[in-house]
């Protein structure tokens, strides 16, 4: 991101006017020492058009920096607001800002939007909440397992070279993803071998493949592919949820398979048949979520084109149970811009995405309550202030650890 287009988002963020397409790109910036003076000129700004007499001062501006990012990534003393308008009949939802940041003698609140039960219009105050036995967001962190067996924890492990197959070396990056450099990316004839990157729950991780195709693995996910493609094609496996952005190449097909069914939603104890599922792709950006107790598996197509069960996807379009439907973009591949899209969730689904996120066990002792959600909340919130907006749609959250007891409210 240029510098004059990051001052800008700053500068809309701290105004509560920034989208919630730019909140996402702007609070991915936070943390990287290159972008901090952009955000410190932006903050000052801001303090001196707010009061000219004071908190013009560098040293006030990198306060308030050091105390947005306690409020964007910590959450221990802010005060998070979620507003909701329904429209039940034709079901419209008109969202709040979605982040601002008031400065008043460097202090911050954030404007955070979601909605929730769609009888109700309302809007949620949640207050300061405790940390005690909070349960912290998830956070980069992957097992790589090596074609002799062997494994590397990629969270623990040193930037740089962190292992070797064959002729290709596999190095982790500075920004945390893996790469696998070879002298050339197909084979001639040697025995290619094998790595499975898997994201435990509460993980998620980056990949460059030997092609140089790229791929996003959500929480409790694998992928298994060669070190070094062949001539003949690209070939991996997945189970979980991943995003792909493929390398186009059209003389050499990329293709990836996955079991297409699992448990249905609506039919916990019902295990359907599963068979495999092969993806064909030339060069596109695509999501794909098959995990094995998720109902069937989806496949959503931002950019380009895929074939599957020799049908074509359009941009917009999803691929499950053997045909192909329009879809919610933005909902599908939300967890790769780091927000939960609950638009449309009944509580199982949205209490299956943070168990994964948040590596919880829930638990229904008087039955799934039959309540549904919508809007957006960012994933890196603590777990308490995410159960405090749910809250709100009359349930109740009891938390043990990480053992979560639904309840109905009384």
């Amino acid at each position: 991101m240029e510098s004059r287009e990051l001052k800008s988002l700053v500068q809309q963020y701290l105004a509560g006017t920034i989208s919630r397409k730019d909140f996402t790109r702007l609070w991915q910036t936070l943390n990287k020492p290159a972008n901090e003076n952009d955000w410190l000129a932006a903050i000052e700004e801001a303090l001196q058009a707010k009061s000219p007499s004071g908190f013009s001062e560098p040293e006030q501006a990198r306060l308030a920096l050091e105390n947005i990012k306690v409020k964007i990534h910590e959450e221990q003393q802010s005060t998070t607001r979620g507003y909701y308008f329904l429209n039940t009949n034709k079901r419209i939802i008109r969202y709040a800002a979605a982040a601002i940041v008031i400065i008043s003698a460097i202090s911050a609140a954030i404007l955070i939007k979601y909605s929730l039960n769609k009888t109700e219009v309302a809007s949620v105050n949640v207050a300061t909440v405790s940390t005690f036995h909070d349960v912290e967001p998830g956070s980069e962190k992957a097992i790589l397992t090596l074609s002799d067996g062997s494994q590397i924890v990629l969270d623990n492990a040193n930037n740089g070279q962190i292992a070797q197959q064959g002729q290709t070396k596999v190095i982790k990056l500075d920004n945390g993803e893996v790469q696998y450099q070879a002298l050339n990316n197909k084979s001639n004839g040697q025995v290619v071998a094998f790595n499975t990157m898997s994201t435990p729950r509460g993980g998620q991780y980056q990949l460059v493949l030997p092609d140089g195709s790229k791929v996003w693995l959500n929480s409790e996910s694998s992928i298994t592919y060669p070190v070094v493609f062949t001539h003949e094609e690209r070939k991996v496996k997945i189970s979980g949820e991943a995003y792909f952005e493929v390398r186009s190449d059209k003389s050499w097909p990329f293709r990836v398979e996955c079991n297409t069914t699992g448990r249905a939603d609506d039919k916990a104890d019902e295990v359907r048949a599963t068979k495999r599922m092969v993806i064909e792709v030339l060069g596109t950006h695509f999501n794909v979520k098959a995990y094995a107790d998720d109902g069937p598996a989806k496949t959503s197509l931002l950019e380009g084109s895929v074939k599957i069960e020799n049908q074509i996807l359009k941009p917009g379009q999803a691929f499950i149970n053997g045909r192909i439907v329009r879809t919610n973009i933005e909902q599908d591949v939300a967890w790769k811009n780091g927000v939960f899209n609950f638009d449309n969730q009944n509580l199982s689904q949205v209490m299956k995405q943070l168990a994964r996120w948040y590596d919880l066990q829930v638990i229904y002792p008087d039955g799934v309550p039959q309540k549904e959600y919508g809007g957006e909340i960012g994933r890196n919130l603590k777990l308490n202030q995410v159960l405090k907006g749910l809250e709100n749609s009359g349930v109740h959250f009891q938390l043990n650890g990480r053992r979560v007891t639904i309840l109905l409210k009384k």
